[in-house]
Formats: C-alpha cells, structure tokens, sequence
C-alpha cells in the first residue's frame, strides 16, 4: 500500500516536473526574502519583535502549555491553511491565490528562522533546528504537493472551460480528493511533534 503510494507519487511529480520545480523555487525565495526583510527591520522594530518573542518564551519555561492545546492550535492553523489551498485548486480563479499563499508561508518560515538566528545567535539555531525545523520537513513538502496539486485541477478546469469539451473529471476530482486525505495525516503526524516534543526545546 506505502509503496504503490510511494510510486503514484513519484508519478505525478514527473508528470509535473517544471510546476514542482517551479513552486519548490517560488517558495526558497520566499523564504530567502523573508530572511533579508529581518536584516532590513530597524532597531526599534527588532527590539520589539524580541521583547514579545522573550516573553513567550519566558511564559512558557513557567507555565507551559498543554500539550493538547497546542496540538489542536496546530491542526487547526495547518489543515485551515491546506485547506483553503485544496478549494482554491476547485476554482478556474483560484491558481494565482495558491502562488500567493505558497509564497506568503514560505516568508513566514524565513522571517521566523532568520530573526531567532539573529536575535538569539547560537540558541535561536538550536531552537529553528529542534523546534521549527522538524515539522516544517513535513509540512512544507505537503504545502508545495497540494499545492501543485490544486494548480494543476485550476488548469483543468480552466482548459475543460476554454475546449468546452464536457469531459467528466470526477476521476480526477477523486484523485485530487485522495491527495488532501493523505496530505491531512500527514499533517497530524507533523502537529503531533509540535505540541508534545517541541515545546520542550522552548525552555532550553
């Protein structure tokens, strides 16, 4: 089952090679950009930024979260977000809307790692690589597969439209339905590591 799985992935990655190879490098930019509005941020705007992240962590080292709230906090915002790019591929509009949001997690992801290694030095590394990194080897993954996934049903809509060819995609629907089903565990396995086993990197 994993391993048919396995190749029915590798096969649509081929099939889609230069849209993956696309979003993969839309996304490392964002990240990269992300990184440099840090170093752009002025004092005032940094010190602030350090204040309230220092007192989060603070409040965590003496009154941590449970780790249920935080698992549902992060199931919440993960499958929200993946699934609103899995409707927008539903849409003939939605394709621009899932280059924005692609781009816009990856900013996030570069924004936060860059400012805790630049605020924080050594500890923010330790902190990005224990705490932030591990999940995000999941999670961006999925984000750039539902991703490509959602782009490439926008254009077969869009084309379905244009050709006004009455060709029925309900076997596509199903394959696209599939890869939000799976993507979903995927998720869970991902928040599950940020509410039991990164909070307590928070504290070191």
């Amino acid at each position: 089952m994993i391993q048919r799985l396995w190749l029915e992935i590798q096969k649509f990655i081929a099939n889609h090679l230069l849209l993956v190879v696309f979003l993969t490098v839309l996304f490392a930019i964002s990240v990269a950009f992300g990184a440099i509005v840090v170093q752009a941020l002025q004092t005032n705007q940094k010190n602030e930024l350090y204040m309230y992240i220092n007192n989060f962590l603070l409040y965590l080292g003496q009154e941590p979260l449970s780790p249920k709230l935080i698992l549902w906090e992060s199931l919440s915002q993960n499958l929200k977000y993946l699934g609103i790019l899995w409707v927008l591929g539903l849409s003939v509009i939605g394709l621009p809307v899932i280059i924005v949001m692609i781009f816009a997690k990856g900013f996030s992801l570069g924004f936060t790692v860059a400012f805790l290694i630049d605020q924080y030095a050594g500890k923010g590394l330790q902190l990005a690589i224990a705490a932030i990194f591990p999940q995000n080897l999941i999670l961006v993954p999925v984000t750039l597969f539902v991703g490509v996934a959602g782009i490439v049903f926008s254009m077969q809509l869009i084309q379905n439209r244009i050709l006004q060819s009455g060709e029925s995609l309900f076997n596509k629907f199903i394959n696209y339905l599939f890869i939000i089903i799976v993507s979903i565990i995927l998720v869970i396995i991902a928040s599950f590591y940020e509410a039991y086993i990164a909070p307590y990197f928070y504290s070191l």
